[in-house]
């Protein structure tokens, strides 16, 4: 529509300012502007842009078409449109903007041969952008896979034992400014036995079945990834802000969940779970996260000394 009304009676300067306007809003609406930073560098830097197309700055064409190239490479570099933008998007939103470059340039400059020059500029700039733009995005994946591995275990989806003592430690922290935290810990009751009779590979499916299992209780409280595997098949749950009343709660539909599971083996049967936990809270003359990690520890020993398939809290 802004081209049209370019060619069709409006001035050169009118058209200029409309199509530059409208570069910036494609631009706004296909790229991830995070911060007010990125906002400021993209709209000064095609205001810039603008000028010198427009012939404000009376520049020749080889400092125009520089200056566009560094602009497409750098725009892509600040706004970073990896996260839910597929290199193929930015491709298009790039070839976009150089076209309505190209007919400010043009409709200024009638030079054919510039005007040749001008789009396979554009095109390599294109081009280049966009395998930069795939490099930034692979990766980036890399650093997300690399992240995740050191955060969460393969087998449960369950966070690791280094970032349970990271949390535990942090929690310790808040609970100094009078935050409550409460510590659920659990491990499955005879597991050694599972492996041996069925197989690891069926004692994996009971690892990550179960895993699944309490981090749906976990969702439907409210406590998102709280889960950690803390050694084979033992686990701790965090529940920050969290007296040891609703901790106990939490434990209780763990344990229920538990029991309502059933693991196939190799050969098709099934068996059942059941699950021993200890419960307890931080208090304050506690001298730091891992003496309340003792003290359930000591918890749960005392629910497989009992029996098993129960809860032991203070």
């Amino acid at each position: 529509m802004l081209l049209w009304l370019g060619a069709n009676g409006l001035s050169t300067f009118t058209a200029d300012l409309l199509i530059s306007l409208q570069f910036l809003t494609l631009t706004g609406l296909t790229s991830v502007l995070i911060t007010l930073r990125t906002i400021l560098i993209a709209t000064g830097a095609n205001f810039l842009l603008f000028i010198i197309a427009s012939g404000g700055l009376n520049l020749p064409l080889s400092i125009f078409i520089a200056f566009t190239f560094l602009l497409l490479i750098l725009e892509r570099h600040f706004l970073y449109p990896i996260d839910g933008h597929r290199p193929s998007r930015v491709f298009v939103n790039i070839l976009i903007s150089s076209g309505l470059w190209l007919y400010m340039y043009v409709a200024n400059r009638a030079d054919f041969q510039n005007a040749i020059i001008f789009s396979l500029t554009c095109i390599m700039a294109n081009i280049l952008t966009y395998f930069y733009t795939n490099l930034l995005r692979q990766d980036h994946k890399k650093k997300v896979k690399i992240e995740i591995e050191a955060t969460f275990d393969d087998l449960t989806g369950a966070r690791n034992w280094r970032t349970f003592e990271m949390d535990l430690q942090h929690q310790y922290q808040l609970h100094n400014n009078n935050q409550q935290l409460s510590l659920v810990s659990f491990d499955i009751d005879h597991f050694k036995a599972i492996n041996d009779s069925y197989g690891h590979e069926t004692g994996n499916v009971a690892l990550s079945t179960l895993s699944h299992a309490i981090q749906h209780v976990l969702n439907k409280n409210g406590l998102g990834n709280n889960l950690y595997r803390t050694g084979g098949e033992e686990f701790c749950i965090l529940i920050p802000e969290s007296s040891s009343e609703h901790a106990n709660d939490i434990a209780e539909q763990c344990l229920n969940k538990v029991h309502a599971l059933q693991i196939p083996n190799q050969i098709g049967e099934k068996f059942g779970l059941t699950i021993s936990l200890g419960v307890s809270q931080l208090y304050q003359e506690d001298t730091g996260g891992e003496t309340l990690f003792e003290r359930v520890d000591k918890n749960l020993y005392h629910s497989k000394q009992n029996g098993r398939n129960q809860i032991t809290a203070e």
